[in-house]
């Protein structure tokens, strides 16, 4: 990463080409360090355990409904204004 990031510079390429040098640099990380954890570790295998997780959903549903309400009555405003004045208005 730090070569390609110098090599940009040097060359004055713009912002596309320093997020795919950051991009391909993680990707190359994260396949590095699957194959390390494979290596070393066996592959999880995921299990659903509904006994566990049925009363945590149930008390935490009401969390979850409140957040979304939330999340609406944050963003109805952008959507009134854009309706009632126009998307200028919004940016």
């Amino acid at each position: 990463m730090l070569a390609g990031t110098l090599i940009g510079i040097y060359y004055h390429f713009n912002v596309i080409y320093f997020a795919s040098v950051y991009v391909f640099s993680s990707s190359i990380i994260l396949v590095q360090t699957l194959l390390i954890y494979v290596w070393k570790f066996s592959i999880p295998k995921i299990e659903f355990d509904r006994s566990f997780w049925k009363p945590k959903i149930k008390e935490a549903w009401p969390f979850g409904v409140t957040a979304l309400f939330m999340n609406i009555y944050f963003l109805i405003d952008s959507v009134l204004l854009s309706i009632m004045v126009g998307t200028t208005v919004v940016g």
